[in-house]
């Protein structure tokens, strides 16, 4: 009785030609689609280290903070930045020539000048945002109390994750994958109606 009550039904799916294209048909061309738009997302996940320039002017000498926090994101293997020091119109020429993401020039405010947007100004941003944020909040404790100013000196160069990241199984995780399920509970949901 299932089966034939089974083969009844399958017959009729197979007439409806409307429904044939939305549970068979619609899924396969969506996940064609999926694979030939995701095919290369996660192959710009590698980080390059940023060419930037920094402007030698006198606030510069005079902000020797600055300076060592420079130098800090210049060393190691996996350096964020790669500083060309120069005076300001020698950075608006790398800058022009497309040589540098962006330049920093120091002073009362820090200032960042780009040519246009994109991962590497985002972050010459981010970094001047934080250390303007940091700066100002060393100064603030400092004023309140300056005795802190050793342990504060020896904390402010780290950072603390409160959130960690922690795997469940050994496989990497793939971020496409996300769509794709996405994809079969869509084709499930049309297969029930």
């Amino acid at each position: 009785m299932f089966w034939h009550l089974y083969s009844i039904r399958i017959r009729s799916s197979v007439r409806d030609r409307q429904m044939l294209f939305w549970t068979f048909l619609f899924p396969l061309i969506l996940a064609t689609f999926f694979s030939m738009a995701f095919a290369n997302l996660n192959e710009n996940d590698t980080f390059s280290t940023i060419p930037i320039a920094v402007v030698t002017n006198d606030s510069y000498q005079a902000d020797s903070t600055l300076r060592q926090v420079l130098d800090a994101t210049e060393d190691g293997q996996t350096a964020l930045f790669r500083i060309e020091r120069t005076d300001e119109a020698g950075a608006q020429s790398l800058l022009r020539q497309q040589a540098i993401a962006g330049y920093l020039v120091p002073g009362d405010p820090l200032t960042v000048v780009v040519s246009g947007s994109g991962i590497r100004q985002t972050i010459l941003k981010v970094f001047a945002d934080d250390y303007l944020q940091t700066r100002s909040a060393m100064e603030h404790i400092l004023a309140t109390d300056g005795r802190l100013q050793e342990a504060l000196l020896a904390a402010a160069g780290q950072r603390v994750d409160l959130i960690a990241d922690k795997p469940i199984g050994n496989a990497k995780a793939d971020q496409v994958l996300t769509y794709y399920y996405a994809l079969i509970a869509m084709a499930c949901l049309y297969g029930g109606f």
